[in-house]
């Protein structure tokens, strides 16, 4: 299974990265060890959301680490304020101020982390100071990334990679036979995910009684990920009906597979993107004859 080994390649690099003994490399082995995660596009996609949402310019980094009387902010009271929102803000904030240590030439960056330091007065030696600056600063972020590869996201980035391509390459870019049904899209979707390291069991069925779901996906712990795929050509004039019972047969599919997990996949002709407030991830792939950068979409919420 990729995600094992995108896991075991992180925690190789962070290995070489606390096997670096000697104090003044401490910088560089962080920089590296940065520079190789953010080479695996999981990882780099994963990271690129989190900061997204959690954005912070050198501007507000700089106000995050000043007291309202003008003072730097002591450790005990910065780390309230870049936590308040979970680990997630804090992985961001982590990346974003390691960022700008970097830019703005702040060598010896354990010096920098107020929220690791010592506030009892005692002082820390290197060896604790580096432990605190691994443990504290650098290891939250190789953890959330494998916590993020235990779940389910992977298998949605894989879905948007696949949407990706189709929309910048066209659907037909390596075949010969361009007329479409919803079981070519299904194969073709299928080998991609294949190709990507997702398994799925196209014949995997619960005994119901009734049709089958597309793809079921089971992640490292064990828990299934139900995709169903919907085909909307051109001159399709009841395209939310057909979403609509695509959603109604994924909740059956995770009902009967006991899973909170499941997406509907829908290819289009149509310049439209669909949409779902409700708890449903619908992902919609243009597969018209223009250019899907050229297209203004019009959303259609199915609710």
């Amino acid at each position: 299974m990729i995600q094992e080994s995108i896991i075991q390649q992180l925690e190789s690099y962070y290995n070489m990265f606390v096997n670096t003994s000697v104090p003044s490399m401490l910088d560089f082995a962080t920089d590296t060890l940065f520079q190789r995660v953010k080479s695996i596009p999981y990882c780099a996609e994963v990271l690129e959301r989190v900061t997204t949402i959690h954005s912070y310019n050198s501007e507000e980094i700089e106000n995050v680490n000043i007291d309202e009387k003008g003072w730097p902010r002591e450790g005990f009271s910065l780390l309230p304020i870049i936590t308040e929102r979970g680990i997630k803000q804090y992985v961001a904030y982590c990346i974003q101020y390691h960022q700008y240590l970097k830019d703005n030439g702040k060598i010896d960056y354990i010096k920098h982390v107020p929220w690791l330091t010592n506030n009892t007065g005692k002082g820390h030696d290197s060896f604790t100071e580096e432990q605190n600056f691994r443990n504290g600063f650098v290891r939250p972020i190789i953890d959330f990334l494998i916590s993020e590869l235990r779940k389910d996201s992977f298998v949605l980035y894989t879905l948007n990679r696949y949407k990706s391509r189709i929309e910048r390459f066209g659907i037909n870019y390596k075949d010969e036979d361009t007329e479409e049904s919803e079981l070519k899209l299904h194969k073709k979707l299928c080998k991609f995910l294949f190709d990507q390291g997702l398994d799925a069991d196209l014949f995997y069925s619960p005994n119901t009684g009734n049709a089958i779901p597309d793809f079921v996906f089971s992640n490292i712990e064990g828990n299934k990920y139900i995709v169903e795929v919907k085909y909307i050509k051109q001159n399709e004039t009841h395209q939310v009906s057909i979403i609509r019972d695509g959603i109604s047969q994924l909740r059956q599919y995770m009902h009967q597979n006991i899973t909170p997990y499941g997406c509907l996949y829908v290819f289009t002709e149509k310049e439209e993107r669909y949409f779902s407030c409700n708890e449903h991830e619908i992902i919609t792939v243009y597969i018209g004859n223009k250019r899907a950068s050229t297209v203004r979409f019009k959303e259609v919420n199915i609710d």
